[in-house]
């Protein structure tokens, strides 16, 4: 059974639909209209949805057409009724300034949306996952449904604030009930509050063990990364050290390594070339100025030139 709320504070609104109004075109005859007032259909007021409730409305035999709900912008008079497609209002227009003024925009192709003026004697709250049929509608909470509520007057509009459907807004200046200022606080049974905060605690844990896995995922897809860049800086001839670095290699350009993704990070590698080590022979010793009876020996580190010459004491200088 669907959880209700109660609330007798008397609610004055101004329902407008965002629907097409039907206007006779006879010119030289009284000016009638048919269009949608309130589809009956879930609306947003204060950001929850609202709902009036079709079955329960009271309103006059004949009720008052206004243009933009003006009491000084008589428009016309009306009958209402109740459908499949929500509440119909049907009449005609008068011959005056208000009324010439809704035809003959119409005419031109204008397309005037009507808005009803309700007085809701109370309203009542449908708790958060409850479902309430309401003008053979399913209603899901958290909504409010406005009850008995009286239409004082119909009214063309030129525009609503809902596209879609119905659009509400303030009625006469008075303040805006609190139901709809303040977060909704919605009548639950001890066990219902129980269930929820059991949900509640159980969604919390399973984010935290979600963002806990997505954690160690990336640590670990970040570790196997360096792995493959230091196998493929190994073979690219650079050389570790103990503390885990590369000779010839900054701290920087290996940041950008391990940044990059793996084929551009090989990429890279290969474009760079590893610091040759220090020769371990003078300088002086390696030169290409041996005669004609220096000896060459020519290995992997390149061509070194020996000298073979005879010194005063039987020595050689080499």
């Amino acid at each position: 059974m669907a959880a209700m709320n109660t609330k007798t504070s008397p609610l004055n609104i101004k329902l407008s639909a965002a629907l097409p109004v039907a206007l006779a075109t006879r010119a030289d005859d009284v000016r009638t209209f048919k269009g949608v007032a309130n589809s009956g259909k879930p609306f947003g007021y204060g950001g929850y949805p609202t709902v009036v409730d079709l079955a329960e409305l009271s309103h006059k035999a004949s009720v008052p057409v206004l243009l933009e709900h003006s009491p000084l912008k008589m428009a016309g008079v009306c009958s209402l009724s109740v459908t499949a497609d929500g509440l119909i209002a049907e009449g005609s227009l008068l011959s005056n300034e208000f009324g010439t003024q809704i035809a003959e925009a119409a005419d031109q192709g204008f397309p005037w949306e009507m808005s009803v003026y309700a007085q809701a004697e109370s309203y009542e709250e449908l708790a958060a996952g409850a479902v309430l049929s309401v003008n053979g509608n399913e209603v899901t909470g958290p909504a409010v449904i406005l009850r008995r509520c009286t239409i004082r007057e119909v009214s063309f509009t030129a525009i609503g604030a809902d596209s879609e459907t119905e659009a509400v807004v303030l009625s006469d200046g008075s303040p805006l009930p609190d139901i709809f200022k303040q977060p909704l606080e919605l009548s639950m049974t001890p066990d219902e509050k129980k269930a929820f905060d059991e949900l509640k605690a159980e969604v919390d844990t399973l984010k935290a063990e979600k963002a806990e896995v997505e954690k160690k995922l990336k640590e670990a897809e970040a570790a196997a990364k360096k792995e493959k860049v230091k196998a493929k800086l190994s073979a690219a001839g650079f050389k570790e050290t103990e503390d885990g670095k590369f000779e010839g290699l900054s701290d920087a350009t290996m940041t950008v390594l391990l940044s990059a993704d793996i084929d551009a990070a090989e990429a890279m590698i290969a474009d760079l070339t590893p610091k040759a080590a220090p020769s371990a022979v003078p300088p002086a010793l390696l030169s290409e100025g041996a005669g004609k009876d220096d000896s060459e020996n020519t290995g992997a580190e390149g061509k070194f030139s020996i000298a073979s010459r005879k010194g005063s004491l039987g020595g050689s200088y080499v």
